[in-house]
Order: structure tokens, then sequence, then C-alpha cells
């Protein structure tokens, strides 16, 4: 009985070391500061948005971005992107990942290769320039009211 709760309690203890999240990265080292082209405030509509699931690298797959699926809002003066960048920092939380595509208001990072970055306030993910999957990230926003408080200070509309 003695082996047993031994046992039991060393793999108790690795459950629980091993439990802990990974360090995600921050969204400054995800967007590429030097190579942006231009930041846009874009309105996107996704009909196959689903949530992801613990099997949703099988069942789940991100699905391309859409080019013709979205509306441009607003665009980010070249002068303003660094400080757009920072706030962009304060209210947005790299995690696990939870949705397969945005869906809504969200922030679309385009840089001078084509590929791009969609932000929203639940979803981030990186395309190619013909909208193809390249990787996302998920998000712990704060409020999303904040979110969206800051997405629409930052653009003049």
């Amino acid at each position: 009985m003695k082996k047993l709760s031994i046992f039991i309690a060393i793999i108790l203890l690795i459950l629980c070391l091993t439990a802990c999240d990974p360090a995600w990265p921050d969204i400054d080292s995800i967007v590429k500061i030097d190579e942006i082209v231009s930041i846009e405030k874009i309105d996107y509509s996704s009909p196959n948005r689903k949530r992801s699931t613990i099997f949703y690298r099988i069942f789940n797959d991100p699905i391309p971005f859409e080019n013709g699926n979205y509306t441009i809002l607003d665009v980010i003066d070249k002068e303003e992107e660094q400080e757009f960048i920072e706030k962009l920092s304060q209210y947005v939380y790299v995690t696990s990942d939870r949705w397969n595509s945005p869906d809504g208001i969200s922030i679309k990072i385009t840089y001078n290769n084509g590929e791009f970055l969609i932000i929203n306030y639940d979803y981030i993910g990186e395309y190619s320039a013909d909208g193809t999957y390249i990787k996302r990230y998920g998000v712990y926003p704060g409020k999303k009211e904040d979110y969206e408080e800051m997405v629409s200070d930052c653009f003049d509309e």
C-alpha cells in the first residue's frame, strides 16, 4: 500500500509540473513591424467559422482567408503604426488557438511580401498573399468591450 501511495504521489507531482501553460509569444513577437505595408480595420464574414475542440487538428482545420469576404473600413496612417502595435499589445494576449477563422471586425496587417496577419478579438492567423493559411495563434483577450474601444480609438473612421 505504501508503494502505491508513493507511486500515485509521483504521478500527481509529474502531472502538476507538466500542466503549466507554455510561454506564449506576445503580439510584438508575432507582428513583423519592419515589414508592414498597411494596417487596415476590416469587417470579415466567415460562414464556416467553428470553435476548436481538443481534436481541432483532426476535425477543425483552419480555413483559407476569403479575400472577397471582407470590407475595408479604415486604414492606419503610416506614422501611427508603431503606436497602434503598442496599444494592441495591451489588449491582445496570445494563448492556445480556439477558432478556425476570424469573423467580424478585425485588423489586417499586410507585409511587403504580400503575406498578412489577421487579428480579431478571439483569433490571430497568418496567411499568404492568396489567403492560404500559414499559421494561427490563439487569443486570450481582456474584455471584448475594451478591445473594441481600442480599435475604434485607433482608427479615424
